[in-house]
């Protein structure tokens, strides 16, 4: 995302095009109807919401807790009377690191690594993207844009290493990529089989598993069939390097460079340089007083978590996990996405709070437990330039929640909703850092403090084009999970929503899986049915 001049800001009736709607419009991508709409109103989710709270922090000094922006559906007029009399501070150019070879590895990036050690043969951790396009395509172009990519951003090219020092990442100069890092495989004619091959050949490039002391960190695969005017290209990128934003940044410049590269644009006279993540890394400062009482609140918060949750059904835990996954799936009927987004709208939440308040219900009342705790992303990119960088920015917070018994209401959804806002105002601190704060127990066999998972991807980037061809994404189907369980929830163009249960299969089989899902959605079908909006909601 470019920072957006003044006088590009579509003028809007009492909004005035200054700094701070120029901070809004970065955020959200659009100014708000009027000075006087909420945050909500304009559309804001949560991940705006952390954009637009990190660039009022550095720029005026002042933190607005994403509260006011994701509970009280703050507007501009309010956010202005928390803002210091006085012209904001610039945002100032990331500077390059003194040693262009070497950057420093973050903590998030340390507890990858540790993992990549351990698991050396697991895939599990690698971030996949696939893309259908229309059209023929020239693989030599692309695999020219693929260079071009490789030598554009440093974190292609990095590797981790000991000096005796300490961990660090090392940036080699040899701009060409590694062998088969490219990988071009021609179908026969595939008629209505062509996005199953399309999920078999990303699937098989995903199954390659990354070693961090070694090159790539990323491949590129093409899929052509014989004489159509198709193709998919796949991308799959080692966690370590990357994260989904980062995908999503990445098909942008490869789009890029392979419509100059084909013929289909002209290369534009001036070529921006990226900010590269290890600059961006050494240029971050650490807040003692934020990280401190971050620190308190995770041991007050999590004191007397359980270990582990364990549910029915499950068979015996292998001593080493194998990551093995597979995941099912239910789409949720216009009506009931539609009833979805109004809830959270009544309820001032994302829809994606009363999803995983009927997840949380459920595994409740699977596993008997009225304590549960959702292992759950967080996004780190806080800034403007964290927005515009490739490298590795989520979070993981663990989100503790006491689940009543009976049925499940919209008092739950709010509950987990204010949770997850404080959660993520301390999320600053590295998941290993709570769990060492804690004094939470470590072993092989399972994750710690949490097993299972959440993770909203509604926000992510609905992807149309790819240079100059029209394209759609294209999920290939899991095959890898991190935890017991995972829950995922997509947004359609269309508006409506699908979950995604991704389990482990040494310990899950796809019916008990499939029972898990059916039990979520009826809960939530529940409570969209029969809740009712707060007065004055």
């Amino acid at each position: 995302m470019r920072k957006v001049p003044l006088h590009a800001l579509t003028p809007v009736e009492d909004v005035p095009a200054d700094d701070l709607v120029r901070c809004w419009v970065e955020a959200l991508g659009a100014p708000p109807p009027g000075a006087d709409v909420g945050f909500l109103q304009a559309g804001g989710h949560s991940l705006a919401a952390i954009r637009l709270s990190g660039s009022i922090a550095r720029r005026w000094g002042v933190r607005i807790p994403l509260t006011a922006f994701l509970r009280d559906d703050i507007s501009l007029t309010e956010l202005r009377r928390h803002l210091p009399a006085g012209a904001p501070h610039a945002r100032a150019a990331v500077a390059r690191r003194p040693d262009p070879s070497r950057a420093a590895l973050s903590p998030d990036q340390r507890r990858i690594w540790m993992t990549q050690l351990i698991f050396p043969d697991s895939p599990a951790y690698n971030v996949i993207g696939a893309l259908d396009c229309r059209g023929g395509v020239d693989p030599t172009a692309l695999e020219k844009a693929w260079h071009r990519l490789v030598t554009q951003y440093e974190v292609l090219r990095t590797t981790v290493e000991d000096d005796g020092g300490g961990l660090y990442q090392c940036v080699h100069d040899d701009m060409t990529p590694s062998p088969g890092t490219f990988r071009h495989r021609t179908v026969p004619p595939a008629g209505n089989g062509w996005d199953e091959q399309v999920s078999s050949f990303a699937g098989d490039l995903a199954d390659l598993p990354f070693d961090s002391g070694q090159l790539p960190r990323a491949v590129l695969g093409l899929l052509t069939e014989t004489g159509a005017e198709r193709f998919a290209v796949v991308l799959v990128m080692d966690h370590l390097i990357s994260d989904m934003a980062s995908l999503d940044l990445m098909w942008d410049a490869l789009g890029e460079h392979y419509a100059v590269e084909s013929g289909a644009r002209q290369a534009s006279g001036e070529v921006l340089q990226p900010i590269q993540y290890g600059d961006l890394i050494a240029a971050i400062e650490d807040d003692p007083g934020h990280r401190a009482r971050s620190l308190a609140f995770w041991r007050s918060t999590l004191s007397g978590a359980a270990s582990e949750f364990r549910l029915p059904f499950q068979a015996a835990r292998p001593e080493r996990p194998s990551f093995r996954g597979a995941a099912v799936t239910e789409e949720l009927p216009d009506d009931v996405s539609r009833q979805l987004r109004q809830l959270g709208k009544a309820r001032r939440v994302s829809p994606a709070m009363p999803v995983l308040a009927s997840y949380a219900h459920v595994l409740a009342r699977w596993g008997q437990q009225s304590d549960v705790v959702i292992g759950v992303p967080v996004s780190g990119r806080e800034s403007e330039d964290a927005q515009e960088t490739v490298g590795f920015f989520m979070r993981t917070v663990p989100l503790r929640l006491r689940v009543p018994a009976g049925p499940l209401d919209a008092e739950l959804v709010e509950t987990v909703a204010d949770a997850l806002l404080s959660a993520v105002e301390h999320s600053s601190v590295p998941f290993d850092e709570i769990v060492a704060a804690v004094g939470a127990p470590r072993d092989l066999a399972r994750n710690p403090l949490f097993q299972v998972w959440f993770n909203d991807v509604t926000q992510a980037a609905s992807r149309t084009s790819f240079g100059a061809h029209q394209s759609r994404a294209v999920t290939p189907r899991v095959r890898w999970s991190l935890f017991d369980l995972g829950l995922y929830v997509h947004r359609a163009p269309s508006g409506t929503y699908r979950l995604e249960l991704a389990y482990a299969t040494d310990l899950w089989h796809e019916a008990t899986a499939r029972r898990f899902l059916t039990q979520c959605v009826s809960d939530l079908r529940s409570l969209v049915t029969f809740d009712k909006p707060p007065a004055g909601g």
